[in-house]
This record gives structure tokens, C-alpha cells and sequence, in this order.
């Protein structure tokens, strides 16, 4: 569909706007997870929403290019991974935690 996108600005709008409105609801969805467990984020919901999205666009293209070599839960599996780890992460309360990411070409410690 981006293909298409890029070759008409009105669609490119529209699918812009939808994935806007999907990282929106899974970035509510997370910090609705993350209050359940009675945690802060690790990072802004924003961002960990974005990182969830790019998972399921490369996940969806493993699942048509490998099919058979992908496995069954997929992105909700993936979620459930990222949620505990960053869960585990928030409740360990390490400064990485809570600096903000290095910039890109930063050194990182």
C-alpha cells in the first residue's frame, strides 16, 4: 500500500493518517499495560508504540515471505514479550531506564 502511496499524494495522506491513528492506540494501549502492572514506562509510550509498530510491518512481511518458518502468535506473542521485558526493565529502576536514547553516531556506554 505505501508503494501506492508514494505515487499519490491523497492516498499517501490517508495511510499516513491510519498509521497514526494505530500507533495512537497501541501507544493507549501500552500505558494502559504498564498501569496494570503498576509501572512507569521505560521510555515515552510513543516511542515503544513505534517500536511495536515496525515489529508488526517486519513481521507481516516474514509471515508472507516465510510462512511456514513463522510463528503461530506473532505480533501478540511479540507484544507480550516486549511488555515483560520493559516491565522488568521500568521495575529494575536503572538509570538506562530513564536517560534518553543516545542519538544517532553517539556512543552509547
Amino acid at each position: 500500500m505505501w508503494l501506492y502511496g508514494m505515487r499519490d499524494p491523497a492516498v499517501l495522506s490517508v495511510l499516513a493518517d491510519r498509521e497514526r491513528r494505530s500507533r495512537e492506540a497501541m501507544a493507549q494501549a501500552l500505558a494502559q499495560g504498564f498501569a496494570a502492572r503498576s509501572v512507569t514506562p521505560p521510555a515515552p509510550v510513543e516511542l515503544l508504540a513505534l517500536i511495536v509498530h515496525a515489529l508488526d510491518d517486519g513481521l507481516s512481511i516474514q509471515r508472507v515471505l516465510s510462512a511456514g518458518e513463522s510463528p503461530a502468535g506473532g505480533v501478540m506473542d511479540v507484544v507480550d514479550l516486549l511488555m515483560r521485558s520493559w516491565t522488568a526493565l521500568a521495575r529494575a529502576g536503572t538509570p538506562e531506564a530513564t536517560d534518553p536514547p543516545a542519538s544517532e553516531g553517539g556512543a552509547t556506554p
